[in-house]
């Protein structure tokens, strides 16, 4: 269709160039010599038109006839979605909630779901949702494999995936939400999506929290329990060539005090890992 529209705007652009040769040679042209001034005039009209016609349908032509590289799209959209859990599940995926049905509470967990679908013209790797924040003079990237992740997603079909909230919790100024490409592309969730969705997840039950490290009970952590292969990596500010848009942030929350009492020791994780972030500002005694 696209190739149909080029050729079309080739040959109009060849009538209407033309056309204006031709008229404005007739109106503005005065040729020298004998005979027949309109008859003249109207002939060296006719020449012009048909060079211009000529040159303007080669280049055009050059330009309609090139092979189209086939254009990767993909559109995400993006939701918190609270499905109930069964008795069975007492080691829940999200992060568990009650939920009133009627006159019953019921066993739920809250999870984020994302849609992603190609609305490209070639098949997109994606390897992981990604989630970037920024905390002081240092990004943090976090890369996030929840099931099927990393998968080929066809031409005009999509897949849905579910991770935990904690990947957003943890942060409080984030830059970017989206997926990550085998190319290392980037398609960012549309900013007033990440605000709403990143906001409604702040304001709900989280598993993120503060903890002694057990290596080192003096040190307190943000930490949480993560059963999703998900990747950290962190870059300084200074040596990112731009600076990343915040596109929602939050007051820092702060550790509490280092009592024992009041900090537990990082949980085991024998079926997953430990994402930690040091706290911004040392711990009040």
């Amino acid at each position: 269709m696209k190739t149909f529209a080029r050729w079309t705007l080739v040959f109009l652009s060849t009538v209407i160039g033309a056309g204006a040769a031709w008229l404005a040679w007739n109106a503005w042209g005065f040729p020298q010599g004998s005979g027949d001034m309109e008859a003249l005039r109207n002939d060296n009209a006719i020449g012009l038109a048909a060079v211009l016609s000529a040159v303007t349908a080669a280049a055009m032509g050059s330009w309609a006839g090139r092979e189209r590289k086939p254009e990767a799209k993909l559109d995400l959209e993006a939701r918190i979605d609270m499905p109930l859990r069964h008795s069975e599940d007492s080691d829940s995926h999200g992060t568990p909630v009650k939920v009133k049905q009627g006159r019953d509470v019921k066993d739920a967990q809250i999870l984020i779901t994302m849609k992603i679908l190609n609305t490209g013209e070639r098949p997109v790797q994606v390897l992981a949702v990604l989630i970037e924040s920024r905390d002081g003079d240092t990004i943090h990237i976090r890369q996030i494999e929840p099931p099927p992740l990393p998968l080929v997603v066809d031409p005009y079909t999509s897949v849905q995936v579910s991770f935990q909230k904690e990947h957003i919790d943890i942060d409080s100024e984030i830059t970017f939400f989206g997926v990550i490409d085998g190319l290392g592309v980037r398609y960012p969730l549309q900013a007033g999506e990440v605000i709403s969705l990143v906001k409604q997840s702040w304001g709900l039950p989280t598993r993120v929290s503060w903890f002694r490290r057990r290596d080192d009970p003096t040190e307190v952590v943000k930490a949480y329990q993560t059963k999703e292969k998900c990747t950290l990596s962190t870059r300084e500010l200074k040596t990112v060539k731009k600076l990343p848009k915040t596109l929602v942030s939050r007051d820092e929350p702060k550790p509490p005090g280092v009592s024992k009492l009041e900090i537990p020791f990082e949980p085991e994780s024998p079926s997953g890992s430990v994402m930690r972030l040091r706290p911004p500002v040392p711990p009040t005694a």
